[in-house]
């Protein structure tokens, strides 16, 4: 493919799909073009995967800190697109029942929260550890709604400290929420699974 073409394309890209979508389209088109230098389709296969699961995952962090961001507001919460990547967490947090918007709202308040909770470490870990300064920040900034000199401040850390800290505390809600919902998701596949394999007298 020729230099033009390449960034007509990429220009087109910028035009037709999403800031995350962009990265992802551009690193496939890489690995497709490195495919006619290499004999191994699997190989090809697996980078595109990875790339796949890689931008996946980086969609689902920005959609939790929006939700985060949100956290105070219910009717902002309401419109969330975090709400449409985790249905299963949120229906089992409201035992299956239908909701209305403000209630799924309430329904992903309640899951975040108990989420950052969750991030808690032991009593033994001081608050220098570092899961224990993740903790402190999301619980300070998003529930207690702190200002960020304000924690900053609170625990003596430097601004790129409190960056990095929020972003890794903030990946690992993503990664438990997307763990959570695959858990949930594949939980009435596997009993229906099950359920055929019963011996039928």
């Amino acid at each position: 493919m020729s230099f033009s073409v390449h960034v007509g394309l990429q220009a087109l890209d910028r035009l037709f799909f999403k800031t995350d979508l962009q990265p992802l389209r551009a690193n496939l088109a890489t690995t497709m073009r490195r495919q006619a230098k290499t004999t191994t389709l699997p190989m090809v296969l697996g980078e595109g995967e990875q790339q796949i699961a890689e931008t996946s995952i980086e969609h689902l962090v920005r959609l939790t800190e929006l939700a985060l961001r949100r956290l105070n507001n219910p009717a902002a919460l309401a419109d969330c697109d975090l709400i449409d990547r985790i249905p299963a967490v949120l229906a089992a947090a409201r035992d299956g029942a239908r909701l209305s918007p403000l209630e799924r709202a309430r329904a992903l308040r309640e899951v975040l929260t108990c989420a950052i909770g969750r991030l808690k470490p032991p009593d033994g870990d001081g608050i220098g550890a570092p899961g224990a300064l993740q903790y402190h920040i999301l619980r300070e900034e998003y529930l207690l709604g702190l200002l960020n000199r304000q924690i900053m401040a609170r625990h003596s850390i430097s601004e790129g400290t409190f960056h990095r800290n929020r972003r890794q505390a903030v990946i690992s809600l993503a990664r438990e929420l997307e763990d959570q919902e695959n858990r949930l998701a594949t939980a009435p596949e596997r009993a229906s699974h099950a359920r055929s394999l019963e011996p039928v007298f």
